[in-house]
């Protein structure tokens, strides 16, 4: 019997997404004794953030807790202090809470992973070091993603926690949404939904990274490095942008139940989750195959882009 997650995890395999993250890997691991990996390794830990990025879990699981008996306490005693208006007054500032948490999380992670691979590449070329370092005996593509690998890192902790916070507000938005407007059949779509969603929305993570990684490595290939890095939080932009497009195109296709607040969980999370709020599934696979596909062109496009200019990066 053919196991469905075996051809699923074959084709990921296939995808641009999955080539250029384990070239990453492969340039960590060929050259993680190297002496000039060592450096760079030290530099990028040389930083109070990356010296704490792998508390920030540990942060979170011993005070986020505490957030579950303050929100309803917070909202039981401005009932009972204030009335309904009290009580519609924590919850706005609860939602407006919510909105800057994701807000944060939806950047966070993204803006990491663009910002360091332009400065990592960037910097080497200001100092004067990158043709010196494409001199090592190796395989030029590789040197190149051990340089960015070697600065991200140390801070990939930091950015998985932030994904899997993001993961996990898309879903509370979507469970909001589907309170707001209960009805059994989409209560029903929600729970079926679940655990696809849950795997998808993880593999749109990783486009999210790939797609940084890429951006960030070009921009620093062509710019220095205060350059490199602002446009690389312009491409962040145009990264969340995108995202965003795709599910405004979904939900204005498929007219579906409810009010403009179905798109919330799709800016959060993506286009995965859309059918768990109410979007036609027809409507999900049309717009979410041409939104993968399209993600991952750009990613071929970039990678190629950078490979090229390893040996005449632009002054």
């Amino acid at each position: 019997m053919v196991n469905p997650l075996h051809i699923f995890y074959i084709g990921k395999d296939t995808l641009f997404t999955r080539q250029m993250l384990r070239q990453l890997d492969i340039g960590r691991n060929r050259f993680h004794r190297h002496p000039l990996y060592r450096r760079w390794s030290h530099y990028a830990y040389n930083n109070p953030v990356a010296r704490n990025a792998e508390r920030m879990a540990e942060k979170i699981a011993e005070y986020g807790p505490s957030l579950t008996i303050i929100i309803p306490l917070m909202f039981g005693l401005s009932a009972l202090l204030f009335g309904k208006q009290g009580f519609a007054v924590a919850v706005s500032v609860t939602a407006a809470l919510f909105a800057l948490l994701s807000l944060v999380v939806l950047v966070g992670a993204l803006s990491l992973a663009t910002g360091l691979s332009a400065w990592a590449v960037a910097r080497e070329r200001l100092e004067g070091r990158w043709d010196l370092v494409m001199l090592i005996p190796k395989d030029r593509a590789t040197v190149l993603w051990m340089r960015v690998s070697s600065m991200l890192h140390p801070y990939r902790p930091m950015m998985v926690t932030l994904e899997v916070l993001q993961n996990g507000l898309a879903i509370v938005a979507v469970f909001i949404v589907a309170i707001g407007n209960v009805d059994d059949s989409r209560l029903g779509v929600c729970l079926a939904f679940f655990i696809p969603a849950l795997v998808l929305i993880s593999w749109e993570r990783y486009q999210d990274y790939a797609l940084g990684v890429v951006s960030g490595t070009l921009m620093g290939l062509q710019f220095d490095d205060r350059r490199a890095f602002s446009l690389s939080l312009a491409a962040t932009g145009f990264i969340i942008a995108l995202r965003m497009a795709f599910v405004m195109i979904a939900y204005g296709i498929s007219t579906p139940p409810g009010g403009f607040e179905t798109v919330v969980p799709g800016f959060i999370g993506g286009v995965t989750v859309l059918p768990m709020v109410g979007i036609p599934l027809w409507a999900c696979l049309v717009v979410g195959s041409v939104y993968v596909a399209l993600r991952e062109a750009v990613i071929a496009l970039l990678w190629r882009a950078s490979l090229r200019l390893i040996d005449n990066p632009s002054e």
